[in-house]
């Protein structure tokens, strides 16, 4: 078997088992929900997840854009060298395919999946357990459509149900998404851009890079 066909059938395998753990454990939550309660939950669960997922993307892309270098290990290959190359070529991510473009993410939620699945699951009635397993499955699913958006967030054509998304919000538009790369280290959270406006008027990420470099410097560590 070719390199290119065994990547690909690792990917559709790790897609597969990501997709199936994710739907197991939203139907054992569903479940959960008492007959004529609990259902309203769902609504600011899923809200939640969502901006969760949304700043996660955020971090992860500052720390990558911010720290360390290609060669560094481990994480060099596997997150940094993807986040740089794609500014070095923004419309890269438009020529990967599904499967590649998640490989990541859905290396990354397997195990929390496995865990969340292993884990005893929220009774039914049970309105605070049901509200943290409903966050983090929706945290988990953002996350893993996340590349997917980013990359629609690039294309200067998109199906018509993803440009309604994109219009009222509900995933990254290509609007939200320019000014990350028309200069200026902003914008980005590339899940929704929701958490784009707190984090750029706050300068929340300049300041916390500042703070971390300053703190490195005075370590021991950095002698």
């Amino acid at each position: 078997m070719s390199n290119a066909r065994l990547h690909r059938t690792a990917d559709l395998l790790a897609a597969g088992a990501a997709a199936g753990l994710l739907a197991a454990c939203g139907a054992r939550t569903i479940t959960a929900i008492a007959p004529g309660a609990g259902g309203w939950l769902l609504a600011p669960a899923a809200a939640l997840g969502v901006a969760a997922a949304d700043l996660a993307s955020g971090l992860l892309h500052w720390a990558c854009d911010s720290f360390g270098s290609e060669r560094t290990p481990v994480l060099g290959r596997t997150l940094i060298r993807p986040f740089r190359e794609h500014h070095r070529d923004p419309e890269a991510i438009l020529r990967q395919g599904t499967l590649k473009l998640s490989r990541n993410s859905c290396l990354a939620a397997l195990p929390v999946l496995s865990v969340t699945l292993a884990a005893p699951g929220p009774s039914p009635g049970a309105s605070a357990a049901l509200f943290i397993h409903a966050t983090l499955l929706v945290f988990v699913a953002a996350s893993l459509a996340t590349n997917l958006f980013h990359r629609w967030a690039h294309a200067a054509r998109v199906p018509p149900a993803v440009g309604w998304l994109q219009s009222v919000g509900l995933i990254l538009s290509r609007e939200a998404h320019h000014p990350h790369h028309a200069g200026g280290r902003r914008a980005y959270c590339v899940t929704t851009g929701w958490m784009n406006g707190w984090l750029d008027r706050a300068r929340v990420l300049p300041r916390a890079a500042a703070w971390l470099r300053a703190t490195w410097r005075r370590s021991p560590h950095a002698r």
